[in-house]
């Protein structure tokens, strides 16, 4: 579906003065309810009370919320949010998947701009009330917000992560707002549950899992990426997007070395893929493995997912900033939890004790 181009300045400028309308009222009532909080709290408002790994996922989530929402309040996306983003979405999709892109995509024309207002507000007020809400009651409908909003833009604003349409991690499979929801999930746990070895193990898995996952779209035939046209594509087509050459230097270097070997590169990330899920799916990874698997996810939100917000239309940093908060909530994690628990998941045996001697005895 494509929708008439509406970029005359009367619309951005109802669009942002509402904008300014919006933020003007969080600020005067975020306001008041903190200075409510003081009085009632003084200094231990700011008190940590949770498990540092849970603080660390927490405030990583609630600053993608809020960059989320004020990207999307940039000006391609208050008017051209359709035919930039959600219509390039139904390449390649299976047609109960298209169907499903096309609603949303026919609600959304009927007022753009109205529905990027919304959008954008929506999600910094998530992420506002993820960070300042309390715990047991403003903060807890916050994360459950998030993840029912994240489903929402997971399914009408990522087409599912593309999935079903041959997406790889280099694109940002499964998608960021899959990884809000997760990470949402896990902030709902009490608080105990942070500091069980079950959890962390739990956690590696999930990890593992994702590498794996990751493995198999790009490994996949059926998905393209051993072709020059689909790997060496993606590359240049984030090489031309707007934005500084410190930053598209290093893709338009890749890009041509790609499209002169496709079969090679794509078996060497491919074969990295591989390698960090079976890092992970083993006991504990070591520091050597956790800071290798922060550098391959570094170079990949980078070399192939652009860092998400470049170009004017990105509406998220992509999957790349999610795993990078996981990774740190997870290093934190496992500091606060006893390694010998973690590297074995069964109980630690019960010494034998010494015989023909009462437990009172002198040695």
């Amino acid at each position: 579906m494509q929708i008439a181009s509406h970029t005359s300045s009367p619309i951005l400028t109802t669009f942002y003065a509402l904008n300014g309308v919006v933020a003007l009222l969080v600020i005067v009532l975020g306001g008041a309810v903190f200075v409510g909080r003081w009085q009632a709290h003084g200094p231990d408002l700011f008190a940590p009370v949770i498990p540092r790994a849970r603080q660390t996922l927490l405030r990583g989530l609630a600053a993608l919320w809020i960059l989320d929402g004020v990207l999307q309040a940039q000006p391609r996306l208050a008017t051209q949010f359709v035919n930039d983003v959600l219509v390039p979405l139904q390449v390649g999709q299976p047609k109960s998947v298209d169907l499903l892109l096309r609603l949303g995509e026919h609600w959304w024309s009927l007022a753009p701009w109205a529905w990027d207002l919304a959008a954008t507000w929506m999600q910094i007020g998530i992420g506002i009330a993820i960070l300042v809400g309390r715990e047991d009651s403003g903060r807890r409908w916050a994360l459950w917000a998030s993840i029912g909003w994240g489903l929402v833009i997971w399914t009408f604003g990522e087409g599912f992560g593309s999935l079903f349409s041959g997406a790889g991690w280099l694109t940002g499979a499964p998608g960021s707002a899959f990884g809000y929801v997760i990470a949402a999930g896990c902030l709902l746990l009490p608080t105990e549950a942070w500091r069980t070895p079950k959890f962390v193990r739990t956690w590696r898995r999930v990890i593992a899992g994702g590498w794996f996952l990751a493995a198999v779209l790009q490994m996949w035939p059926a998905d393209g990426w051993w072709s020059q046209r689909q790997l060496a594509t993606l590359i240049r087509s984030q090489a031309h997007m707007a934005q500084p050459g410190l930053t598209s230097a290093p893709l338009y270097v890749w890009g041509r070395s790609v499209a002169a070997n496709p079969r090679s590169w794509n078996a060497v990330v491919s074969g990295v893929f591989v390698l960090m899920a079976i890092l992970w799916a083993r006991r504990e990874p070591s520091p050597a493995a956790w800071w290798a698997t922060v550098l391959v996810t570094i170079a990949t939100w980078w070399l192939g997912q652009d860092f998400g917000v470049l170009g004017g239309v990105g509406t998220d940093p992509n999957t790349g900033a999610v795993v990078l908060v996981a990774l740190l909530a997870y290093r934190q994690l496992v500091n606060g939890v006893s390694v010998s628990a973690l590297t074995d998941g069964r109980r630690a045996p019960r010494q034998p004790e010494a015989r023909g001697r009462s437990p009172g005895a002198d040695p």
